[in-house]
């Protein structure tokens, strides 16, 4: 912008020289002449001056995109504001229209439209909670603090629905449209299928599948990279988003245990991005990988550690007389180091006295 003012500058300054030195050849009394070249020259200069004038001193408003799930609810927060900062009045716009309000003396805040009974405004830090999301939500949200201008706004898309899948396994995303022209299919913001009204489907990759009736894409033998927001469009305007995750299968998980004379320490290892649970056949249950247990009176406890991801899970047992067994077998091999040290120094020791009077 600074660039452009000081380029349109330069050009009023050439005028200004070149009506100097015309000037400069006139005889008294024939007065100054500007020339319309010039006058259009500063006209311009002026104009951008008033244009700018406006522009200079305003901040740009930084933009983010945040997702909730149809049904759910999603918490938008306030700009940071300075230290001290004195609050007499919010508002918070979705798009262009109002969403909640309050000002200065007011007990409560005001809501407006589908706000009205889903929201909620909290008069601490001033945040947005909307709950039971639904499509209509989505839009961009900005709030204003004292009367000034947001210099931050959020872009809030309601997912439909969230949807688990193995790698190999397919999936369809269904849509209820019918009498459109035109469709979208997009998925991280890259298009992957689309038709126009009497063409034939286009789909980006060949385990993609466009039903030219219903619009439903359908998606097989997936992979990891399927993971993401997947956002059809109708006739460039009506939105549905969905978002796939996709997991891969859990193994059967592996028991490693630390024991002393009177507990164990029972570690659960396996597969990445898996949660873990143990439980026993008394009806115990610990969340997490790792498990500390006592010596029971009867050995008769069973230990069940449980891999589970969203799509798949696998589980592995250890008893306790296993575990006791365990430990027994690795004291008794410690217990065996004399005797092996013994059965290789005596045979050195007899060789030595062959060779060196030993009384």
């Amino acid at each position: 912008m600074y660039i452009f003012l000081g380029l349109s500058y330069s050009l009023v300054q050439m005028f200004l020289k070149q009506q100097s030195s015309h000037s400069s050849h006139q005889t008294l009394g024939q007065g100054f002449c500007c020339p319309a070249g010039m006058m259009m020259s500063l006209a311009l200069y002026f104009s951008i001056l008033f244009l700018l004038d406006g522009n200079l001193g305003s901040q740009a408003i930084s933009d983010k995109s945040v997702y909730g799930t149809k049904g759910g609810s999603i918490t938008l927060p306030m700009d940071q504001l300075p230290e001290g900062t004195n609050i007499t009045s919010v508002i918070w716009k979705h798009n262009q229209d109002k969403a909640a309000e309050w000002y200065e003396g007011e007990e409560a805040p005001t809501y407006f439209g589908f706000f009205n009974a889903t929201t909620a405004l909290d008069m601490e830090t001033w945040a947005l909670t909307i709950s039971n999301l639904e499509p209509h939500f989505s839009g961009k949200y900005s709030a204003e603090v004292n009367h000034k201008d947001p210099t931050q706004s959020m872009t809030l898309a309601v997912i439909c629905a969230v949807m688990h899948r193995g790698i190999g396994e397919s999936i369809t995303l269904s849509v209820d449209k019918s009498n459109v022209h035109t469709v979208q299919w997009m998925h991280n913001n890259t298009v992957i299928a689309q038709m126009d009204k009497g063409e034939p489907p286009s789909c980006l990759y060949d385990n993609m599948a466009l039903d030219n009736k219903t619009f439903g894409l359908t998606i097989s033998d997936l992979k990891l990279n399927a993971t993401g927001i997947y956002e059809f469009k109708a006739d460039g305007l009506d939105t549905t988003l969905y978002q796939i995750d996709v997991f891969d299968l859990v193994q059967k998980p592996i028991i490693i245990r630390y024991c002393n004379s009177t507990s164990c320490t029972l570690h659960c290892t396996g597969s990445n991005n898996t949660r873990y649970t143990w439980t026993d056949n008394k009806g115990h249950k610990v969340f997490g990988s790792v498990w500390v247990v006592e010596k029971s009176e009867h050995l008769d406890v069973i230990y069940t550690c449980n891999s589970s991801n969203p799509v798949s899970w696998k589980i592995n047992r250890i008893s306790e007389r296993d575990i006791l067994e365990f430990c027994r077998i690795g004291r008794h091999h410690w217990a065996l180091v004399p005797v092996l040290l013994l059965a290789i120094l005596l045979p050195l020791l007899i060789w030595r006295c062959s060779w060196v009077d030993c009384d």
